[in-house]
C-alpha cells in the first residue's frame, strides 16, 4: 500500500500520541490506585499541605540524644495524674547518693513539684542501673506539661545533661494534697516542712 505524504504526517502524530497516552498511564497508575492518597486543592489548584495531628503517646521507651538515660515510664505525650510514676535505667554517673532529682513544669514553666529517682538494681554490664519513683504535685494551669530528668552529678560542667519528655495532664486523676498535710519530699526541705504544708505542693527549697 501507498501512503501520501499527508497521511504519513498524520499516521506519525498519532502514534506520538498514542506513545505519550501509554506513558502518561504508567507514571500517574499509582496515584490513581484505590486507596492511594488524594491531594488537596485551593481555589487557586495549589496543593494544600495536610494538616499536622496532635501529638500522641508512642508507648515506647525514650532515650536522651548521649544514650546515658532510658526513660520508660512515661512515654512522650503520655496522660499522667498525681502522683506521676517514673522509671527506666541510666548511667551509673547520673546518681548522687543514690537519687537523682526529677521535675514536672505545665505549660507556662511553673514547678508543680519534684521529687527522686532512686536507683532500684546494681550497676549492669552495660553500666546501666535501673531507677524509679514518684512524688504528688499540684494542679497545672494547662494540658501539656515537661518533665525534666536532672543529671546533678554534672551541674555546672560543660558536659551537664538534663532530659525532658512532653506529658499530657490527666483531667480526672490530678488532685491536690489535703489542706494541711505534707508532701512526702519534705525531707528536702532541710527541716522546714512549712514551707511545703503552705504551698501544699513539693515546692524547692533554697
Amino acid at each position: 500500500m501507498t501512503f501520501h505524504k499527508p497521511t504519513k504526517i498524520i499516521f506519525v502524530i498519532l502514534a506520538v500520541m498514542i506513545v505519550a497516552g501509554v506513558l502518561f498511564i504508567i507514571a500517574e497508575y499509582p496515584k490513581l490506585k484505590p486507596g492511594s492518597q488524594s491531594v488537596a486543592l485551593n481555589s487557586q489548584n495549589t496543593v494544600v499541605a495536610p494538616s499536622a495531628t496532635p501529638s500522641m503517646a508512642t508507648n515506647a521507651p525514650s532515650q536522651s540524644p548521649s544514650g546515658d538515660i532510658i526513660v520508660i515510664s512515661p512515654s512522650p505525650n503520655q496522660t499522667i495524674g498525681s502522683p506521676v510514676v517514673f522509671s527506666g535505667k541510666v548511667k551509673e554517673s547520673w546518681f548522687v547518693n543514690g537519687t537523682f532529682q526529677v521535675r514536672l513544669l505545665d505549660a507556662d514553666t511553673t514547678l508543680l513539684g519534684f521529687g527522686k529517682a532512686a536507683e532500684q538494681s546494681s550497676v549492669q554490664a552495660s553500666g546501666f542501673v535501673n531507677f524509679s519513683g514518684q512524688f504528688t504535685f499540684s494542679k497545672p494551669s494547662g494540658q501539656t506539661g515537661t518533665l525534666i530528668f536532672e543529671n546533678q552529678a554534672t551541674a555546672g560542667s560543660a558536659n551537664h545533661e538534663d532530659f525532658s519528655i512532653p506529658v499530657t495532664f490527666s483531667t480526672s486523676n490530678t488532685s491536690l494534697q489535703p489542706a494541711g498535710t505534707c508532701a512526702p519530699d519534705t525531707a528536702d526541705c532541710k527541716g522546714n516542712p512549712q514551707l511545703c504544708m503552705t504551698e501544699n505542693l513539693n515546692k524547692a527549697c533554697d
